[in-house]
């Protein structure tokens, strides 16, 4: 039997819009342009002969009749895809893809690559840090498991909360003797600032809960992740805010110290996500229930 489809690009396209509501969301998602998803809906509205959306001044509405028509499409393409995974899952020849931050890599995971390994039981797994941790690696670069930092969850997705972020300033031993004693935060305000350039809305809450607004003359410098400024900052060229649960194995061995004790809480946390049903393949449900146990379990020993 020959079966009449619409076109499944198109019908993508749709699916993804209704579900978000939104053109620019969609393009997000689908790794288009706006203008690229609008023109699929057309194409589609064009094969049936029905507008499938109402575009209202910053929205778009689906219609009484698509609305029952996307429920059905969602439907259908969420048991294509779960079909499509477990076949994959069978014919797996690749290693199980995580992709995370450098420093959570570097400072967090790195030291605990074994213990992780003998616990979902794959000699094998694949770490990427270099990606842009957003909803659409896991389409565009085959990720399996995504450990990010932020605000909020991907409600898209299947989540799990590891660690709250929480920061304390820390510098080198030698720093500390040259330019120390500190008391209290403020005491740090002759100090240079190696700051994370992804984290500079931590370093300004920080600043401002320690009265350090306006008051800071020690000056900043800038890297490109954390990591980075944990590297300057053992070297001796000022302080930084060390992640709590990434900095113990630099307190241990001396390389860091805490210039002071206080710890800054934020409403930064981490959280492992993944594909919708995907811990229904043992491996990423192992290293979930890994994961989430470790880091309840704090700094490696």
């Amino acid at each position: 039997m020959t079966r009449r489809l619409p076109p499944l690009k198109a019908l993508r396209a749709f699916e993804v819009a209704g579900r978000h509501s939104s053109f620019s969301k969609a393009a997000e998602e689908l790794s288009l342009t706006p203008g690229a998803v609008y023109r699929q809906v057309v194409l589609l509205e064009d094969y049936f002969q029905i507008k499938l959306f109402d575009r209202l001044h910053r929205e778009i509405r689906l219609t009484a009749e698509s609305r029952a028509f996307l429920a059905e499409i969602t439907d259908a393409l969420d048991r294509i895809a779960d079909a499509s995974g477990r076949l994959s899952e069978r014919s797996r020849k690749t290693p199980l893809h995580i992709a995370t931050t450098l420093t959570f890599a570097t400072c967090w995971l790195t030291p605990r690559f074994r213990r992780m390994i003998e616990a979902i039981g794959e000699s094998e797994c694949r770490l990427s840090s270099e990606l842009v941790l957003k909803p659409n690696a896991f389409t565009i670069h085959d990720v399996d498991v995504l450990i990010h930092s932020g605000h909020d969850r991907w409600p898209e997705f299947e989540n799990h909360m590891l660690m709250q972020s929480r920061f304390v300033p820390v510098c080198s031993p030698d720093y500390l003797e040259r330019n120390g004693p500190f008391r209290n935060p403020s005491d740090l305000s002759r100090c240079m600032f190696l700051r994370s350039s992804i984290m500079l809305d931590v370093w300004t809450n920080w600043e401002r809960s320690n009265g350090l607004t306006g008051q800071h003359r020690g000056g900043y410098q800038d890297f490109a992740c954390s990591i980075l400024a944990y590297q300057a900052a053992s070297a001796g060229l000022g302080v930084t805010l060390g992640h709590v649960d990434f900095i113990g194995a630099e307190l241990k061995a001396g390389r860091l110290v805490k210039a002071v004790d206080e710890i800054h809480e934020t409403d930064y946390f981490y959280y492992f996500a993944c594909r919708p049903g995907a811990t229904a393949n043992p491996v990423i449900a192992a290293l979930r229930d890994w994961i989430m146990a470790e880091t309840k379990r704090g700094n490696p020993d």
